[in-house]
């Protein structure tokens, strides 16, 4: 049996930790679009390989 939402939306933010005695983190905002926009096409779940999980980015924003 499988559970789902139609219509959601989902709000969440995404931590980046700057790696020891570097001024730049490895994952820059570009790198952060390009994983979800990628996420769109593949899904998230676990019936993603059926189709499943797709989801369209409305806003990526970087918050203070």
């Amino acid at each position: 049996m499988k559970d789902y939402v139609e219509g959601a939306t989902i709000e969440f933010e995404i931590w980046v930790t700057l790696p020891s005695g570097r001024e730049n983190p490895h994952i820059r905002k570009g790198h952060l679009e390009d994983m979800l926009e990628l996420g769109q096409e593949n899904g998230i779940g676990a019936s993603r390989t059926q189709g499943y999980g797709k989801y369209d980015l409305l806003e990526f924003k970087e918050l203070d």
